[in-house]
């Protein structure tokens, strides 16, 4: 929580990775980027919010996906 209220007031931007489930449910749906890549091909960033549908938690949901 901090980390989120210090970006909103002071730190222009910050990067944090994690699969820590509370830190995924709390800062995911709104700012959480998702990066994969193919073995071969360029890497692809999509929003983390839209991985994952049906009322589900955030961190349920990648969970399922895996």
């Amino acid at each position: 929580m901090e980390l989120s209220d210090a970006c909103g007031e002071n730190l222009l931007q910050a990067v944090l990775v994690s699969h820590h489930p509370e830190l995924l449910d709390y800062l995911g749906p709104e700012y959480g980027l998702w990066i994969e890549r193919d073995p071969l091909g360029p890497a692809r960033v999509k929003r983390l919010s839209d991985r994952v549908h049906n009322g589900l938690k955030l961190s349920e949901g990648i969970a399922r996906q895996q």
